[in-house]
């Protein structure tokens, strides 16, 4: 089987996944082109970009961004919807994010998976960084997009939530905070015990991830953030919110606090998320940190994913 795939690879999510994946596929005896001439079936990521292949398409769906605006409605309009439904299949990377979108976009494709995201296990057999405490938290996502603070991501929040843990139950657990934040952070009381990372390089990345005993994940809501993929793959489980993608990723890797109400679907007017019980997080992220969960992660080992991938090709070209 040939796959051609309309992307050009860059430095976003979207294309770490896809360079995780291309050669999985090609283990099962699936070659990736860039060029649809030659090619028995098409992946498209979220949308057309040029002509529309004329052989079987699937599109992987991402996340939208759900605020209610002008630009959004017409990039919906012009752009994804059209995709869609000339698609032979979706692909969609969580429930959370089939149910959203099909509430939202109204897809008339019979033909829809959820896969998620996947890593790869080896990727994380590195040196962990160096930490002068006895346990360790990371706190790790894209806060701040090159324009705008991410707010539903609930950084100041996780912050709150870290003063308050290190006050309450322990001096002797550190919070990491890995990714830009475009300064968002400056005017906040500073902490012995909570270090901002900035940005990081992927190899620095990985030795926080198995430095890590639990990561702390509360975005108010996400699709499939690799992020969460990835510690997971690092052998660490996750304290999360019950709202969103992330919960279906997490399953029993961890703890799934109960604090959010789940979201309808329909676009939003503000993306300042709802407050919510920070007893319950503190307690949750004790329990795992005293006493952790045996992980159970073959639903985002890459090899699993491009099992499921290929299955979906399959499907289109009967």
């Amino acid at each position: 089987m040939i796959l051609y795939i309309q992307y050009k690879l860059k430095t976003c999510g979207k294309s770490k996944f896809l360079t995780r994946l291309i050669p999985e596929l090609d283990r099962l005896g699936v070659k990736v082109q860039f060029e649809e001439k030659g090619a028995d079936v098409a992946l498209l990521i979220s949308r057309c970009r040029g002509k529309f292949p004329k052989i079987p398409t699937v599109v992987r769906m991402d996340g939208i961004t759900l605020l209610d605006t002008k630009d959004e409605r017409d990039r919906l309009r012009n752009k994804i919807r059209p995709s869609v439904n000339k698609c032979n299949a979706i692909i969609y990377q969580s429930e959370f994010c089939r149910r959203m979108l099909n509430g939202i976009l109204k897809p008339k494709v019979k033909k829809q998976y959820v896969i998620f995201n996947g890593a790869n296990i080896q990727d994380y057999f590195v040196k962990p960084a160096e930490s002068d405490k006895l346990q360790n938290v990371l706190i790790s996502s894209k806060w701040f997009d090159g324009k705008n603070f991410r707010y539903h991501k609930r950084l100041r929040e996780m912050w709150e939530v870290a003063v308050e843990y290190c006050s309450m139950y322990s001096g002797d657990t550190k919070f990491w905070i890995a990714g830009e934040t475009g300064g968002e952070e400056k005017h906040w009381p500073k902490h012995d015990s909570i270090e901002f990372l900035g940005h990081l390089d992927s190899l620095t990345l990985k030795r926080y991830y198995v430095l890590c005993d639990v990561m702390l994940y509360l975005a108010w809501y996400d699709w499939c953030p690799n992020q969460v993929i990835e510690v997971l793959c690092a052998g660490v489980p996750v304290v999360c919110n019950n709202n969103g993608g992330v919960p279906e990723i997490v399953k029993n890797n961890g703890i799934i606090c109960n604090i959010d109400v789940m979201m309808p679907t329909k676009r939003i007017a503000s993306n300042m998320p709802p407050a919510f019980n920070r007893l319950t997080v503190l307690e949750n992220l004790r329990d795992v940190l005293h006493s952790p969960p045996n992980l159970d992660i073959w639903h985002v080992n890459i090899r699993n994913v491009a099992k499921q991938y290929k299955k979906v090709f399959e499907e289109v070209l009967k």
